[in-house]
């Protein structure tokens, strides 16, 4: 039971920066991507801090961005990573 508990806690927080991001700050989000598809963590810190973002929700945002952009690319969701 306190697993599962757990869990459903780790989920909900990883599911949840999508109902904390602006629509606003989406298309920021998909004009920054479309410069970069990594972002080094100081650019992260600043575009998180510039759009009052906490910087996780950030880099959960471009970690679930790439893996759809990787998948619309043919490739899979763990390519060019070690």
């Amino acid at each position: 039971m306190l697993q599962s508990q757990s869990n459903r806690s780790v989920n909900d927080k990883n599911s949840s920066y999508v109902n904390r991001i602006r629509p606003e700050q989406i298309s920021t989000l998909e004009q920054e991507f479309a410069k970069a598809r990594t972002l080094h963590n100081t650019d992260l810190e600043l575009l998180a801090a510039e759009m009052g973002l906490d910087e996780r929700d950030v880099q959960a945002w471009y970690a679930d961005r790439l893996a759809a952009w990787r998948r619309e690319q043919g490739l899979s969701d763990g390519f060019g990573q070690y």
